[in-house]
């Protein structure tokens, strides 16, 4: 397990933890299964995108910006 830390704005931080405390959750618990969705959703974007052929899709392949030389 990784921490990650952020700095949000009072004013969310406050409405979150409100949220959260009424549905019987933990702010780690919302926060991750945001982020979880938020990772699926562009994987499943990335790879609608890289299965398509798109040429710009390759912007974001790491292997597109190394040198071909050895």
């Amino acid at each position: 397990m990784k921490r990650f830390v952020m700095n949000i704005p009072d004013e969310l931080h406050r409405r979150l933890k409100i949220v959260s405390t009424l549905q019987g959750r933990t702010m780690t618990h919302v926060a991750l299964r945001l982020l979880e969705d938020y990772v699926e959703k562009e994987e499943k974007r990335k790879l609608i995108i890289y299965s398509s052929g798109h040429p710009a899709s390759r912007a974001d392949d790491p292997e597109c910006f190394r040198s071909k030389r050895r």
